[in-house]
């Protein structure tokens, strides 16, 4: 599977419960939503459905089981998004100086 739409690496995935929806996170600063339920045997590539800017660079990203949130981890702060509308929905701001994620 070839996702077209970032401008760097993907840093971290997650998939729906039920595989159709794809979240991604990105060195170019970006979360995006996509969809997996493309006929492969066709050769159909991923749609792309949405892409927010994020202004921190992430780390991780977590998808909600319906799809509808995802969670994107940056730095010792955690953000929620709207995956219909790509809106903030809540910051989760850690008080540690350890990463959420170490590479």
């Amino acid at each position: 599977m070839e996702l077209k739409g970032h401008k760097a690496s993907v840093l971290s995935i997650s998939y729906s419960m039920d595989s159709f929806r794809v979240a991604t996170v990105s060195k170019d600063k970006s979360l995006k939503l996509w969809d997996v339920d493309v006929r492969y045997h066709l050769q159909e590539d991923p749609k792309l459905l949405l892409s927010v800017p994020l202004e921190e660079m992430p780390s991780v990203v977590a998808l909600s089981p319906d799809a509808h949130t995802a969670a994107v981890g940056a730095g010792t702060s955690i953000y929620i998004y709207s995956c219909r509308t790509g809106d903030l929905s809540a910051s989760l701001l850690m008080h540690t100086q350890q990463p959420l994620v170490q590479a």
